[in-house]
């Protein structure tokens, strides 16, 4: 591989064909050279354990397109799905709103203190 992002595709095609394992090899490496060019600790944690449910899906799947499909739909479901992408971002624009009308509504009541035991 010429660098970390560029990828011939032609050239794994045919290892894939000509030689699987070393082509899974050559797959395993350029993965983890990835997660460790990430600058943050938390992020290479959290690409590691996604890389772990796509080979478990992988191992799992009866032909490499069945964990094609499976792979596409988890990443669609990471966008669309509950707790997802687009969940955050429109949550964020809820979240100030509602943190505007809990702080109007908290200044606006009687607040009874509690002494301390």
């Amino acid at each position: 591989m010429k660098d970390s992002l560029h990828i011939d595709f032609t050239e794994w095609a045919e290892l894939a064909t000509s030689d699987p394992e070393a082509f899974e090899e050559k797959r395993e490496e350029a993965v983890e050279s990835f997660i460790r060019s990430v600058p943050t600790e938390t992020r290479r944690r959290r690409l590691r354990q996604l890389q772990w449910q796509i080979d478990g899906i992988r191992r799992r799947s009866k032909s490499p397109m069945g964990a094609c499909m499976k792979i596409t739909s988890l990443m669609w479901d990471s966008v669309y799905g509950e707790g997802g992408l687009l969940d955050t971002l429109q949550g964020n624009i809820s979240f100030e709103k509602q943190t505007v009308a809990v702080c109007d509504t908290v200044s606006a009541s009687n607040i009874i203190p509690f002494r301390a035991r």
